[in-house]
């Protein structure tokens, strides 16, 4: 408090020399607290000095809330799988500790979802509308920057702006539509904040922190929700209590600094340039680290700092070495580029998830796993701003404004809940005492902690998973951890180079994904009879436009027990009423996407397309075609010739395949045999895979037909093999299912494309992987290997054992959890999953491939559902599992009545013991605040 205040006695001097009525002083939050304090007791200090809130470290607050409201609900998955984000980046940018970078990563995923929304909104319109739309925005894009305003502000964009927001507010019924939208809202806050600062803009500077006020309630950021209305209050007072100052922060702006000259939105943030500068020379090369601690070198270096500084600027500027391009870097061509493709990237990481605006979810949906989040979380995620607001207002009337309550008095916090809370709990009985764990970031540091101090052996530690489930296969709620499958396909692409063909052969055959043409429909008729009507006349459109004499519709079957929805809370089952199809004339669902996510509602229309196309009467058909269509474990052909239909059962296509992806390469066999070409259309990079594995049973010239609108391209499979080799082919679908696919998890933060360089370039992966799947039954042999294989994965290569690789790690860097490689406990279940989905996937021209159950194959049933297996033995050695923490306040665990003593084990820093004499000095701590709050 003592140098604070001579720093306000200071600054009073200061504006005497110069001869100044007032003069501004900038704080971050801990300081401002202490400086607002000793200047509320002082009249003359009152009158003479400005004290103003730093808007960088109040940004980096408002950072911070972003990521704890949005983490576990998809945002950290989104940022690490579109390569935005490295993994272990991902705590600085998501507290804002890494700012530069946190706006950066929250500037492109508001880009990529304000483009999600904006085209669900327009494929919601009538298909000229939206055409007509379209032209207008290009047209405005195209005319940037001379014509721009005046097209934006035209009646017909009027309109649609208007239409836009009643689209918005139509689908705020829809929980993740809603939610995710208050991500769109929040960050267009801390821009318009920002701007506010670049622009030295004071009026849109108060109206930002207004609004911001709120989020520092709900989400318990307790120092800033003090003191920011305090601020907000006294600038907002201004024109009263110093005019003169106003005038000029308003007319002039001198709030900010420019460091700028010929850069109009180049203001900063005063503690901005400070970490900036002067900051900065200090904590860098050349500053005070490593050269004393003796307090008066110290104090004396500290002193001559700023004009130090000042000389290393000018140095600087002689030699030629600073960057006085006035133009901002991210408007930079390069960076542009770079900016658009992270766009891009981020746009096809959320669509191979779950896209938030696309309606069909019921509840509130973690993007990432699909889990639904409980009715508590969801309430407190969607009703936030409102609490916020209603505290705020409280705060305002009855300690501000008629100081009914102390100022001082302590703010009760909310403790909204957010997806991190969504958390399922694993129960383990040990010594006949129930041990409840339940999911928790923390949970992995607390058992270390408490193993540590107790003399355990740390590699022992390390060779459990330290929690109810393994982490870095898995989300923290529980479900797989997943990856952008597609990233594998385009890394196959780039491999194999020039492997794209530019037309489809004529009389080929066209094998679709059933079910990828029915979820893409847009605009469904309002009769089922009108529905099968359209999917057939889609079908020819198809065989009169590449001249197909064949087309097969192949879908995919459900059955009770699958492992593709293992991992799931069967939110579709919950969320969807199964409704069965009696007739042509029966109504389709008005929420189609909704009806389609019940795969009991899949097969009756599989089963209802069957039975309406054998009665349609095809004396219109504008070709000869044979179609041929599987529903359940049956495939019928439907030959038109003629102008006339014969219907037929097609014995050797008779299946008990559940997924499509495997049924396309038995029809793609079949077809093979009396056609040079064979076209598989498919959405799905598993498809890909598995028609690589296979091609050399496949005599005829194999194309796998991928993408939307202009990213649409056909992919010569043969000439893909040759490149990359048959062996390397073989192993993929080992590979695929090991590094993570719908029903396998991936290792958290590790991509498809790093997997597969390890993979390819060592001929002893390439010969386990493909091993991998060709029995149900797991080969111990390769488990070595694979566990060498994950060491690499993590950067160990001269490890072989993943146990002691994440001993290694830990040392090391001391990453958490999910940074570190599985307990070889958890990979040896990994490896039986990834050699299950495997082994289907390499039966695929089998046609009746008699799967056993996936129970004992690390999935176990309970209460009727299949569930992920995540380890055999125990999260923790049993000593930690019955870790004991006392609260012992006046005995200072000196005797029997303490917890821990009568159990004959040391305290932890996990008790709540005061002047504890039963702890083991182990090491010495060093920890640093998180951010400015000194209150919690």
């Amino acid at each position: 408090m003592s140098t604070v205040n001579e720093i306000l006695k200071k600054s009073i001097q200061m504006a005497d020399m110069l001869e100044l009525r007032n003069m501004v002083v900038v704080f971050d939050q801990a300081i401002y607290a202490k400086a607002q304090m000793i200047r509320w007791k002082d009249e003359l200090l009152r009158e003479r000095l400005i004290i103003r809130l730093g808007e960088f470290h109040t940004a980096m607050a408002f950072l911070g809330i972003l990521g704890k409201r949005f983490y576990g609900a998809g945002l950290d998955d989104i940022l690490i799988e579109s390569n935005v984000v490295a993994e272990g980046s991902l705590n600085g940018v998501l507290s804002g500790k890494h700012y530069n970078r946190s706006i950066r990563a929250h500037k492109l995923l508001f880009e990529a979802l304000q483009r999600l929304r904006f085209q669900s909104f327009l494929d919601s319109l009538p298909q000229d509308e939206m055409i007509n739309y379209r032209i207008k925005i290009v047209c405005c894009a195209d005319s940037y920057p001379q014509d721009t305003h005046r097209i934006s502000q035209s009646n017909e964009m009027m309109a649609l702006y208007e239409k836009y927001n009643a689209f918005i507010q139509q689908n705020a019924e829809n929980q993740t539509f809603a939610f995710w939208s208050t991500y769109l809202d929040m960050v267009q806050l801390l821009l318009v904040f920002i701007r506010g600062t670049r622009e030295s803009n004071w009026d849109m500077h108060l109206a930002a922190v207004r609004l911001m006020l709120k989020w520092y309630f709900a989400y318990d950021r307790v120092n800033y929700a003090r003191y920011l209305p305090i601020y907000w209050m006294e600038m907002s007072a201004l024109p009263e209590t110093h005019p003169h100052f106003h005038e000029e922060m308003t007319a002039v702006g001198e709030w900010t600094v420019q460091r700028q000259e010929d850069n109009l939105f180049a203001s900063i943030a005063c503690d901005q340039a400070i970490e900036q500068t002067v900051n900065r020379d200090s904590k860098t090369k050349g500053g005070i680290i490593g050269k004393t601690m003796a307090p008066g070198a110290v104090q004396r270096w500290i002193l001559s700092q700023p004009e130090r500084a000042a000389i290393v600027r000018q140095c600087e500027s002689l030699a030629g070495i600073t960057d006085d391009d006035p133009t901002s870097k991210v408007l930079g061509k390069s960076q542009m580029k770079v900016d658009e493709q992270a766009v891009r990237s981020i746009m096809s990481t959320v669509q191979s998830m779950i896209n938030p605006f696309d309606q069909s979810h019921d509840g509130l949906v973690c993007l990432s796993s699909g889990v639904v989040a409980s009715q508590r979380v969801a309430e407190d995620l969607l009703t936030a701003s409102d609490k916020g607001e209603t505290v705020v207002r409280e705060y305002l009337k009855e300690r501000l404004m008629h100081t009914s309550e102390d100022v001082f008095k302590p703010i009760k916090a909310m403790r909204l809940k957010t997806f991190s809370d969504n958390m399922p709990k694993a129960t383990h009985t040990k010594s006949g005492k129930e041990i409840m764990l339940q999911h928790d970031r923390a949970l992995f540091a607390r058992l270390l902690v408490i193993g540590q101090n107790r003399n355990m052996d740390l590699r022992e530690i390390l060779s459990y998973s330290l929690g109810p489930v393994s982490y870095p296969l898995s989300s923290l709620d529980g479900s797989l951890a997943k990856t952008t499958k597609s990233a594998l396909l385009h890394l196959l692409e780039t491999k194999a180079g020039n492997c794209l063909a530019t037309s489809i052969p004529p009389g080929g055959v066209l094998l679709l994904d059933g079910m990828a043409v029915l979820q893409t429909m847009n605009r469904v008729p309002e009769t089922f009879g009108g529905f099968a009507d359209v999917v057939l006349k889609h079908i020819f459109n198809l065989a009169v436009q590449h001249s197909f004499k064949r087309i097969d519709f192949v879908a995919d079957t459900y059955p009770t027990i699958s492992i593709k929805n293992a991992e799931r809370s069967r939110r579709a089952e919950r969320g969807s009423q199964t409704i069965s199809i009696y007739s042509k004339n029966q109504k389709t669902p008005m929420q189609w996407k909704k009806f389609m996510s019940s795969g009991v509602n899949k097969e009756n229309v599989t089963q209802f397309l069957f039975s309406a196309w054998s009665e349609v009467d095809y004396s219109n058909a504008p070709q000869d075609l044979d179609i041929l269509i599987t529903h359940g474990q049956t495939c019928h052909l439907l030959s038109v010739k003629n102008k006339e239909v014969s219907i037929s059962e097609v014995d050797e296509l008779a299946c008990d395949h559940e997924e499509a992806d495997t049924r396309l390469i038995l029809h793609a066999k079949h077809a093979s045999a009396s056609y040079e070409t064979v076209v598989v259309r498919s959405p799905d990079t598993d498809v890909a895979v598995i028609a690589l594995s296979h091609l050399q049973d496949i005599p005829s010239n194999l194309y796998f037909l991928t993408g939307v609108k202009n990213k649409t391209r056909m992919i010569n499979l043969k000439g893909t093999e040759a490149r990359l080799t048959p062996a390397v082919c073989k192993g993929l679908p080992g590979l695929h299912a090991f590094t993570g696919c719908d029903s396998t998890s991936a290792f958290y933060g590790k991509g498809k494309k790093i997997a597969f360089d390890l993979y390819s370039n060592n001929i002893n992966f390439v010969e386990a992987f493909t091993n991998l799947g060709k029995d149900f039954n797991t080969n111990d042999t390769d488990l070595q290997v694979f566990e060498k294989f994950v060491s690499e994965l993590y950067g160990q290569k001269k490890v072989v054992s993943v146990n002691e690789a994440r001993y290694n790690i830990f040392c090391t860097s001391g990453a958490r959890e999910q940074s570190m490689p599985p307990t070889l406990d958890a990979l040896t279940l990994h490896v039986k999953r990834a050699n299950y989905q495997a082994k289907i996937h390499r039966s695929a021209l089998t046609q009746w491939i008699r799967a056993p159950s996936p129970s004992g194959h690390g999935w176990e049933l309970k209460d009727g559902d299949l569930t992920i297996k995540w380890m055999t033995q125990d999260p923790a050695p049993e000593s930690m599992l019955l870790f004991i923490t006392c609260k012992c306040k006046s005995s200072k665990c000196e005797s029997k009545r303490c917890s821990c003593r009568a159990a004959n084990m040391s305290c932890t820093d996990t008790c709540l013991c005061n002047d504890c004499q039963n702890k083991v000095d182990t090491r010495k701590d060093s920890s640093s605040s998180d951010d400015d709050d000194d209150e919690q």
